[in-house]
């Protein structure tokens, strides 16, 4: 098995305050031509809109409205409505997110 078999359409990247591992999750498992998506809290949006300045060179990047970090209803419906748009491949990336935002978007996207 090689990384291309873990590439996906669009790419879900829950966004911390280190921009680093979304980087290289970005650069690493995002297909070319995919679109990658980034989740963040309203204390981590001035790192997104960086991440989505910087990757908009190489690919097509949306940032999703804020969600509550702490909130499981929140989290669970910003995410599955996004993931329900999609079309393709969707992969999820939460190296970069808290506990809580890691579990709800992996049950949204689930």
């Amino acid at each position: 098995m090689s990384i291309e078999d873990y590439c996906t359409d669009h790419l879900l990247l829950l966004v911390g305050a280190n921009p680093l591992p979304n980087l290289v999750a970005a650069r690493l498992l995002l297909r070319p031509g995919g679109v990658l998506h980034l989740i963040h809290s309203s204390d981590t949006a001035a790192v997104a809109a960086r991440l989505q300045k910087h990757l908009a060179r190489e690919s097509d990047v949306r940032l999703m409205e804020p969600i509550k970090e702490t909130q499981a209803a929140d989290i669970l419906q910003k995410v599955d409505r996004c993931v329900r748009e999609l079309k393709g491949t969707v992969g999820l990336n939460y190296t970069g997110g808290t506990k809580a935002m890691a579990v709800h978007a992996y049950r949204a996207v689930e």
